[in-house]
């Protein structure tokens, strides 16, 4: 078990207690709204919520005085401790025993760095696409994918912003070297067509987001396709929206990441997605490593005939996992398709 291994397990612990609850109990006016906590910032004066907190994952920010970080963060600037204090704190919660110096403060710091800058970002591009630029993206998603406004902010769909607009944003908190070493994958050629969802890590931490591209004016959809929008040293150990679900003794594995959002947001529990790769071994362990002992792969005509599925299901063979397999009707495309016509019901059978 690597030390970092060992920060996720106190997180995962706390996480599943609601620690949230008790870190932020002090503040005053807090309110749910949507997949987010508000309240009133505790680092300076103010008439509003600009506090944001949440359920699922171990992030903070004020979107007036700018201050953001995780858990240890938080307890860093309100208390005024010390990295290894903050940390001995939470890891004494979890009942996570926890050798001095065994969780490096440099790699920490480097992974909480790109996490927290990669939340900054896509705050403000989330908050974009409910201005006026993001008008068309928001008629697309109610009128031809059918989801309504609260499905949209759940699902942490954002708008894909000009990288010159994100760095200018990010550079009052981060250098320019570490915002343009975590955007080199930027997709220039895409600014004007794409939405942006994040990819989290098995405890809700922004491992990379991801575009899709979105055709306004195609009377057809096509097959949708996932790149990254920032770049990455390792590939996620975990499927897609697995913080979401993570505990579920049995798993719904979908290849497009928005197939795993909108069953999620009607209704069906333990969905995650592959976006369209192959899921690796590591993803299958980190699943079981949390209680995930059954796994239903759902994948349309197309895909059984592809690589990718093929290396997947090498896969589950060679781990020998308890695994059963779902092919969509010839008619749907994904599981995103049936469910806006036919409903939710029709993709649980």
């Amino acid at each position: 078990v690597s030390s970092m291994d060992k920060l996720e397990t106190i997180y995962h612990r706390l996480l599943l207690r609601d620690y949230q609850e008790f870190l932020f109990k002090n503040l005053k006016g807090s309110e749910k709204k949507a997949y987010q906590y508000l309240a009133f910032c505790p680092f300076h004066a103010t008439k509003e919520r600009t506090f944001s907190y949440y359920a699922h994952h171990p992030f903070w920010s004020c979107e007036f005085c700018g201050r953001h970080g995780d858990w240890i963060q938080y307890l860093q600037q309100i208390n005024t401790e010390s990295f290894e204090s903050a940390l001995h704190r939470l890891a004494q919660k979890a009942s996570v025993a926890l050798p001095e110096g065994e969780i490096s403060h440099t790699v920490w710091l480097e992974q909480t760095t790109h996490s927290n800058l990669m939340e900054l970002a896509l705050l403000l591009s989330q908050e974009r696409l409910w201005k006026q630029e993001g008008d068309p993206f928001l008629t697309y998603l109610e009128e031809k994918k059918k989801y309504n406004p609260v499905e949209v902010l759940k699902m942490q769909l954002a708008l894909l912003l000009p990288l010159e607009e994100i760095v200018t944003y990010l550079h009052q908190w981060y250098s320019l070297p570490t915002i343009h070493l975590v955007f080199k994958a930027y997709p220039f050629e895409k600014v004007n067509h794409t939405l942006v969802l994040p990819y989290r890590d098995a405890i809700g931490r922004i491992h990379s987001l991801w575009g899709m591209s979105i055709n306004l004016m195609a009377e057809d959809e096509p097959e949708q396709e996932y790149f990254p929008i920032t770049s990455f040293s390792e590939k996620p150990a975990s499927f897609f929206h697995f913080y979401f679900v993570r505990g579920y003794r049995t798993l719904i594995i979908v290849e497009g990441f928005v197939d795993a959002l909108i069953a999620t947001q009607r209704g069906v529990k333990a969905v995650v997605a592959t976006g369209g790769f192959p899921a690796s071994p590591l993803q299958f362990q980190k699943a079981r490593h949390y209680g995930a002992e059954n796994f239903v792969f759902v994948f349309n005509h197309r895909s059984l005939q592809t690589e990718k599925v093929t290396k997947t299901l090498q896969t589950v063979v060679e781990q020998k996992l308890n695994a059963f397999i779902a092919c969509l009707p010839s008619v749907y495309a994904s599981p995103d398709e049936m469910i806006r016509n036919h409903g939710i019901d029709v993709f649980r059978e």
